[in-house]
């Protein structure tokens, strides 16, 4: 299916073009230039000026057909529009495109697959054009353009996105997926590091970056979706994983960073020695905010063999006291899990509980039972069904796909906190009364529990937020997105923001900490939540590196520069 619908869509290229033609015969006032052209403007490129840049990159310049469009008139087709809709929460289905996010909330209805066949298909919040980027001068090509036409400029990868950063409406995109490369540095020196470590181009995504390494015998830290973009928004965003406890954040793992620099164009290498300003921005403070990424090196691993286990239990013939003092008991396993260089990820859905997985790299199986018996023991005096499962590998990537699910698409709009290491020690008790309090809302709640290595020493060598390196649990909150009810969806948003976020904050009075790429879009004080003490030095140098804001996403470094309009424009504030 994948392959008909890319080859449908780009039936509608040429389509795409005319389009542009008619649109700019419509007159409207002219750009100030306080905002970003729009396809309705006289400032917006001639398809002539389209054709010539599109020219000057070998062809690589792709003008966007909604993904939805064969699910609607006039060009409906009705086997292909149900394939899409039954594959939409499939990671594939978006990240071969050029412009569909994952997360739906951020398409806006442009041209919805779930909406009736009549209703218009428009490019809407999609990007206008995308670049195909395989080299550094598709990258410099395009800079010079956006800043010569006042053209908006996204950075896409993969679209895996909560925030709405790998679109926009009129905007230019760099789509990074495409450039391609990994290699293997058998003695990388440096006066921080010296030993194995793997370049990474900007488009591989966490999985590949996993099955090459494993194919070295090598591990690298990722994340636990493998359609990730591993150089992007993960690794510069922080970079949480099934590996912090054991190896540190993503962002910990850089030794240097190849990127296109905004201000003028260069490609330049962003060390602790060479440019580590920039290095240190790169390293923690948000993707697509300092510079365009052309590639990372990153430290690397030996395999090792490695435990992971699931738990599943539910409600059913008990009471929800009985049930989430389960959740409290297994709660309680994760501090040793953590300290013993372990991760556990879990959900707390309805009146259903599921460890998916419990990860323990350099353990043994019988080390991960140990670790997680005293919460089967709880269930058993509870007379609580369950289904437990664990294994070893000799290695964590083959213990990762045997016990980790395939990921879907952002089906929930989410928002998060990182909580720090008292709540399970001290506070585990009104942890778990704030999940079910979420959980009464019909949202679901999931954890990410880990221990930064050396919590007591906290480095400042990249911008990671302190406050990490001294927590325990991300917790995840999530309300279900619904393909026919918008005013659902949005209604779900404000809950999340003035209800449910409240909830979990009270666990943990006036610490407020989220994970960059998976905080609510919403956050009233993201500077403060998001980058804590680090924020007014990365705002510095976001103002060195990029002083005309070409580079903006939503809660990224200095977005306060600019704001979008209610009917999506981007315009200085």
């Amino acid at each position: 299916m994948a392959s008909l619908l890319l080859l449908y869509l780009l039936s509608f290229q040429l389509l795409a073009s005319s389009l542009t033609t008619t649109v700019l015969a419509h007159s409207s006032p002219p750009n100030n230039k306080t905002c970003h052209c729009s396809p309705n403007e006289p400032c917006w490129p001639t398809p002539q000026e389209w054709s010539t840049l599109n020219t000057t990159l070998q062809g690589r310049l792709i003008p966007t057909t909604p993904i939805g469009t064969p699910c609607h008139h006039p060009f409906y087709n009705e086997p292909l529009c149900t394939t899409l809709q039954s594959t939409y929460t499939d990671p594939t289905t978006h990240f071969q495109t050029s412009s569909s996010p994952m997360a739906p909330f951020w398409a806006n209805r442009s041209c919805d697959p779930f909406a009736a066949p009549a209703t218009p298909c428009k490019t809407g919040t999609y990007v206008a054009y995308a670049v195909r980027v395989e080299s550094v001068s598709d990258i410099t090509a395009t800079l010079a353009f956006v800043r010569a036409k006042n053209i908006r400029l996204v950075i896409r990868n993969t679209g895996h996105d909560y925030l709405g950063k790998s679109t926009g409406k009129a905007a230019l995109a760099l789509w990074m997926h495409h450039l391609r490369g990994f290699d293997v540095l058998d003695a990388y020196t440096s006066q921080a590091y010296t030993g194995k470590a793997v370049k990474i181009a900007a488009g591989m995504m966490s999985d590949e970056v996993s099955a090459r390494a494993h194919a070295h015998g090598l591990t690298v830290v990722g994340g636990n979706c493998a359609s990730i973009g591993l150089a992007g928004g993960y690794t510069q965003g922080g970079g949480l994983g099934l590996l912090t406890s054991r190896y540190g954040f993503g962002a910990d793992q850089v030794l240097e960073w190849e990127v296109v620099r905004v201000d003028g164009g260069e490609l330049v290498k962003a060390t602790p020695r060479v440019n580590p300003d920039l290095y240190w921005a790169l390293s923690g403070g948000g993707g697509g905010t300092f510079g365009i990424v052309v590639s990372m090196t990153v430290k690397a691993y030996p395999e090792e063999r490695s435990a992971a286990a699931n738990l599943s239990f539910s409600s059913s013939g008990v009471a929800l006291d009985v049930f989430y003092g389960a959740v409290a008991a297994f709660q309680n396993c994760l501090p040793a899990l953590s300290e013993a260089g372990g991760v556990a990820i879990y959900v707390v859905q309805g009146t259903v509980f599921a460890l998916s997985p419990a990860m323990l790299p350099g353990g043994s199986k019988e080390s991960l039972d140990a670790l997680i018996e005293p919460a089967l023991v709880k269930l058993r005096s509870l007379n609580m069904s369950y289904a437990y499962t664990s294994m070893e590998s000799p290695s964590y990537h083959e213990a990762y796909h045997a016990m980790v699910s395939p990921s879907e698409t952002a089906y929930f709009q989410i928002g998060s906190r990182v909580l720090p290491q008292h709540t399970l020690t001290e506070n585990s008790h009104q942890l778990t009364q704030a999940i079910r309090k979420v959980n009464s809302y019909g949202a679901g709640v999931g954890g990410l529990s880990f221990q930064a290595p050396n919590p007591n020493k906290p480095t400042r060598r990249n911008s990671v937020n302190p406050k990490f390196r001294s927590s325990a649990v991300s917790v995840t909150v999530g309300t279900i997105w619904s393909n026919t009810d918008w005013d659902l969806n949005l209604a779900n948003q404000e809950l999340m923001t003035n209800v449910l976020i409240p909830a979990i904050d009270r666990v943990a009075p006036g610490w407020s900490t989220a994970y960059l790429n998976e905080v609510d879009h919403q956050e009233p004080e993201w500077q403060k939540v998001i980058y804590g003490d680090t924020y007014s030095r990365l705002l510095s140098l976001k103002t060195k590196f990029d002083p005309d804001h070409i580079l903006w996403g939503r809660t990224a470094v200095g977005s306060e520069a600019k704001t979008e309009t209610a009917d999506g424009k981007l315009c200085r504030t």
